[in-house]
């Protein structure tokens, strides 16, 4: 009987509202929420990225324990600053990998839209005096495959993926599969 009423429901609904992606993402939640409950016992609910940032760094990597950090789209760089408070190691080692002049391309999002060149920093990197950090100025495309030729893992790693844009994100999943 639970089922028939859902189904009436939604069957309802769509004829009344339209069909948009909020509407599928909210129509979704009751499931998310079912499988969370099922499948992630005892996993907490964080509001927000700055709260994952502390989860991780207290209660799965340790502030003495040295990361690798490697953030993708940094702006100002408040979430690195973060990761540099909540790590003092001195062996942790950070990279940000940015173009520093704003999206590369016009952006859609679930609410609304952002203009090439939006999240600009003028091409400057943040003011941020640590040793331990190393800004990679260009395109994902054009810095993330050098980096890598290079790069020799030391330390847990840590990958902050704030891109913006869905290709960007893919293409750093992509090309960091083996590290990853």
């Amino acid at each position: 009987m639970e089922i028939k009423t859902r189904t009436r429901i939604k069957r309802i609904v769509s004829r009344v509202l339209p069909d948009s992606p909020r509407l599928r993402i909210l129509a979704f939640l009751p499931a998310l929420e079912t499988w969370r409950r099922r499948h992630a016992r005892g996993v907490p609910l964080l509001d927000g990225g700055f709260e994952l940032f502390d989860f991780l760094a207290s209660r799965v990597i340790g502030a003495d324990t040295p990361i690798t950090y490697l953030e993708f789209g940094v702006f100002q760089g408040k979430s690195m600053r973060k990761w540099l408070a909540l790590n003092p190691c001195p062996e942790s080692r950070f990279f940000g990998f940015d173009t520093f002049a704003g999206l590369p391309d016009d952006w859609e999002f679930f609410q609304g839209r952002r203009e090439r060149g939006d999240f600009a920093a003028h091409g400057e990197v943040p003011a941020i005096q640590d040793a331990r950090v190393r800004f990679v100025k260009g395109l994902f495309q054009e810095t993330l495959p050098g980096f890598l030729e290079s790069y020799h893992p030391g330390g847990r790693l840590v990958v902050n993926i704030d891109c913006d844009l869905y290709a960007s994100a893919l293409y750093v999943l992509t090309r960091c599969n083996d590290i990853l």
